[in-house]
């Protein structure tokens, strides 16, 4: 490899120059504005004298890796120890490549990442208008990025690194930023960091590894949908309140003219239509707000809108199918709308085929959502309720979605409406299910407890308070056997025998009054010696049983009545006669 060397060129003699040989060296001697002038010369080969610059920097030249051939780099060192030193990194990295360590490309990225983040973000940005985004968008990307830089102080992108803008996304969570802003920024750091590669700017994406937040454990903003009755409320509401704001503008509170009767009648049905449409269509509002004459395609079969790409949000274009309820007033909108273009001329004139395909369909405000604030509270329409959960333009959408659903469309339908890239982002965020919904759901379920049956045919169909009647029935069986094992005085052990299978057992481990480290009181609780069993023999016991087995069960209901009876009378005998007449009772029930 040569050394490193200053760059040289030749230049003719200025006029009036003289040439003088010191030595072995020739000198150029002039004056000029007072001021003289000596600069080495070179004798050419056909005897003419040229004067000698330099470069002020050195250059060196290396051997490519890839193509063999010899390149001339220039140091950028004026200092001829430091062109050394570049000139021996080049080296390195030719002998790196050889050797298969590193790639060519990685190469080009290093030399490329010297380059101020300014001047690359100016290109991005141009390629991000490219791609027709909006200008919204390219702002708040640019910003963020310029804010990350700032903070982290970083001067070319060579410098840009993943510690760093973690630890800058830290400190915006203690500024209490919510997860869904920390994910925006987080996603401009990325899409600004696979350009950077995309374009061979970097070798790789610094900011691919840096994790998303959940944002559904801090979600600041909640939307719901509308009921179809707000939606109808909030839709007069936008017709009727230019007139009431028309009338507010005069001392008598009332419209008094003709002209200013017919304005707010057009705003009224101007942003009312807007409303119907995306209530109907799923449009989002600049979509709506952006529309054009030729996007509305009434005279197709079916009706249908075709959403040119560079209005929607996704920059993709769509054929959205329109709602038969709306089309008689859609198509008598459209037709006054191209009549206000015309002016108020004669009947005679009218306008050419495609003459205002271009223009707008409505004429509403980039921004609406005061606005829409202001239409439902005229229509008395909660923009805030209990849970925190809010109303804005963009839950016309949410009512679009959920009443589609409710209305039985297929999930994977109901995402192309939607115009959704993925069903789990239709079903996340734009399906509402209410509570009262879910219980008629959970009604559907099989009856797991076999006691609800069989109060129902204890009391032959009677529909009240039944479970708390057969609960009483049984518990109070339950409390004389467990009286009757209490003042058995000779131990001897009544029968547990169930008249009817019930799904409830006696306890199998004894009265559980002997093991009580504390004696109870006379009160026992309603369940004391019963245990419920769960076992697969209880599905068998089905309505048809009941049927089948209706007569018995009322013969035992009404033992069981009697039973009550003649214990209550045998309480009230003396002590001396109490356990026999129990004894007996207990040991020989079919006798009542």
């Amino acid at each position: 490899m040569a050394s490193v060397f200053k760059k040289t060129s030749f230049r003719p003699l200025p006029v009036g120059a003289s040439v003088r040989k010191r030595g072995k060296m020739y000198f150029a001697e002039w004056s000029s504005d007072d001021k003289s002038y000596r600069q080495p010369v070179r004798m050419m080969d056909d005897g003419t004298a040229r004067l000698v610059y330099e470069s002020p920097v050195y250059y060196f030249r290396y051997v490519d890796a890839v193509t063999g051939r010899r390149e001339l780099v220039n140091s950028g060192c004026q200092v001829k120890a430091m062109a050394e030193r570049v000139k021996k990194e080049y080296e390195d990295e030719q002998e790196r490549i050889r050797a298969g360590v590193i790639k060519p490309e990685q190469v080009k990225a290093a030399g490329k990442a010297r380059q101020p983040i300014a001047d690359v973000l100016d290109m991005y940005c141009d390629f991000q208008r490219g791609k027709r985004k909006t200008e919204k968008h390219i702002s708040e990307t640019k910003n963020i990025i310029i804010v990350v830089k700032d903070y982290c102080e970083w001067k070319t992108i060579g410098d840009m690194n993943r510690t760093d803008a973690e630890r800058f996304l830290e400190s915006r969570l203690k500024d209490n930023i919510s997860f869904r802003t920390y994910n925006k920024n987080r996603t401009a750091l990325v899409a600004f960091g696979s350009w950077c590669v995309h374009k061979k700017h970097l070798a790789s994406n610094p900011f691919e590894k840096i994790a998303r937040m959940d944002e559904d454990a801090d979600r600041r903003y909640r939307r719901r949908e509308l009921t179809a009755e707000e939606v109808r409320s909030i839709i007069e509401a936008a017709r009727q309140r230019p007139f009431e704001e028309a009338a507010k503008m005069n001392r008598t509170g009332e419209i008094t003219t003709d002209a200013e009767r017919q304005a707010a009648y057009w705003r009224g049905w101007n942003r009312a239509m807007a409303y119907r449409l995306m209530a109907s269509t799923g449009l989002r509002w600049n979509e709506c707000r952006t529309l054009s004459f030729s996007d509305i395609r009434l005279d197709a079969q079916p009706a249908h809108i075709e959403l040119k790409a560079r209005n929607a949000k996704a920059r993709k274009s769509a054929c959205i199918p329109l709602c038969e309820d709306i089309l008689p007033e859609l198509t008598s909108f459209i037709r006054e709308r191209k009549k206000s273009f015309i002016g108020d001329s004669s009947a005679s004139i009218v306008s050419f085929p495609g003459t205002f395909d271009s223009e707008p369909v409505f004429d509403l405000p980039i921004s609406i959502a005061a606005v829409f604030h202001e239409d439902c509270t005229a229509a008395k329409v909660k923009t805030v309720d209990a849970s925190g959960r809010r109303v804005d333009v963009h839950s016309l959408r949410h009512f679009y979605g959920t009443e589609l659903a409710r209305a039985g469309v297929p999930v994977y339908r109901l995402k192309e409406l939607m115009r959704h890239s993925s069903i789990e982002l239709t079903s996340k965020f734009y399906l509402h299910v209410h509570t009262n919904e879910l219980q008629s759901d959970v009604n559907l379920l099989p009856s797991t407890m076999k006691i609800e049956q069989e109060a129902a045919a204890v009391v032959d169909g009677e529909k009240t308070d039944t479970s708390f009647r057969t609960h009483s029935a049984q518990n109070s069986c339950a409390d004389v056997q467990n009286s009757a094992f209490s003042c058995n005085s000779d131990g001897e052990q009544a029968s547990t025998e169930n008249p009817v299978f019930t799904g409830v057992l006696t306890n199998k481990h004894g009265d559980l009054s002997e093991k009580e480290m504390v004696p109870r009181a006379r009160i026992e609780l309603a369940t004391r010696g019963f245990s419920v069993r769960n076992d697969s023999n209880l599905n068998r016991y089905d309505s048809s049983m009941l049927d089948e087995n209706r007569e018995s069960i009322r013969t035992h209901s009404a033992q069981n009545e009697i039973f009550n009876v003649m214990i209550s009378v045998i309480q009230n005998l003396p002590d001396s006669d109490k356990a026999a007449l129990m004894k007996m009772l207990i040991a020989d029930k079919s006798t009542l």
